[in-house]
């Protein structure tokens, strides 16, 4: 401990490195003086055995204008010390600009999850900017929790800012619910292209099987939506869909009409190669290509 403290400059810093791994509560007074990786090292280690004075420690590190990682460290050892009072750390933590300091708040709360703190955490997304919400729904998500279907995706999952959108999408498809399967087929009803692209990023990461819901949704999809749906069916291999495919080749949208000749090949059946040869001879040229694969089938 005299090291740290009289040491030259070679040697204080691996007297601080070396308190921070085995040094006691009676070291505090002088790693406050080490730099902070080393000194939260030792903090984690021996807060316990004296909280209030580590509290105060710890308080002014989680302050903007130290580091980001300060910052994150600083505040991760805070919450497992005061479980009791760390909510309005965790809400007061969820205003700050930065994302890395409001996950981690958000990961210091996994030791005392709740419906109670849920409910806390809930209640503000509304007053919450669309980065902090975007950090809240993936938390939901993580929780993997069905009943928190309802909270994620109303009114988040067609929020304007397509950041809190895709983690709306994200945490729904981490429920493996048939009713998050719906909620995100719905969305090939937008007329947005990035909110149907959205639909189909994750439908076609999803395990269960979502042929049925987008059928279900099929008939009132936009332009977008109708295309994302046909290519969906393409990459499932969805055979028995093949005549849908067929007739959105003539569809009176040239986007949906490409949408099917690439989705062809896909669903294509080796006993209707004849139909496909002859798709392809009489087709614009613009689903030429796209159909070629479709007729060697």
């Amino acid at each position: 401990m005299s090291l740290a403290q009289t040491g030259n400059e070679q040697q204080r810093p691996l007297a601080f490195q070396a308190l921070s791994r085995c040094g006691t509560m009676a070291a505090f007074d002088v790693m406050v003086n080490a730099p902070n990786f080393d000194f939260l090292t030792f903090l984690e280690r021996v807060a316990p055995s004296d909280p209030g004075k580590a509290t105060k420690s710890l308080k002014s590190l989680i302050k903007p204008g130290n580091e980001s990682q300060t910052r994150c460290f600083a505040l991760s050892l805070l919450l497992g010390l005061h479980q009791e009072e760390a909510m309005r750390t965790v809400l007061r933590a969820l205003d700050d600009p930065d994302g890395s300091y409001r996950r981690t708040a958000l990961e210091g709360t996994r030791t005392f999850i709740s419906p109670v703190v849920n409910s806390a955490v809930m209640k503000k997304m509304k007053r919450l900017s669309a980065p902090a919400l975007a950090d809240v729904l993936d938390w939901l998500g993580e929780q993997r929790n069905p009943a928190l279907i309802p909270y994620i995706a109303n009114p988040w999952l067609t929020h304007q800012d397509l950041q809190v959108a895709e983690a709306s999408a994200r945490a729904i498809l981490k429920t493996g619910t048939d009713q998050g399967t719906a909620l995100l087929a719905g969305l090939l009803t937008s007329t947005d292209p990035l909110k149907t692209d959205l639909a189909l990023k994750c439908l076609l990461a999803s395990e269960r099987n979502v042929i049925q819901a987008v059928m279900d949704i099929y008939p009132q999809t936009s332009v977008p939506g109708k295309s994302a749906s046909l290519a969906l069916l393409g990459v499932r291999k969805s055979r028995e869909h093949e005549p849908l495919v067929l007739e959105a080749l003539q569809d009176p949208s040239p986007e949906v009409r490409l949408a099917a000749a690439r989705a062809l090949s896909g669903v294509a059946r080796p006993d209707n190669r004849d139909t496909y040869f002859r798709l392809l001879e009489a087709a614009e040229p613009a689903l030429k290509e796209p159909l070629q694969p479709g007729s060697t089938i």
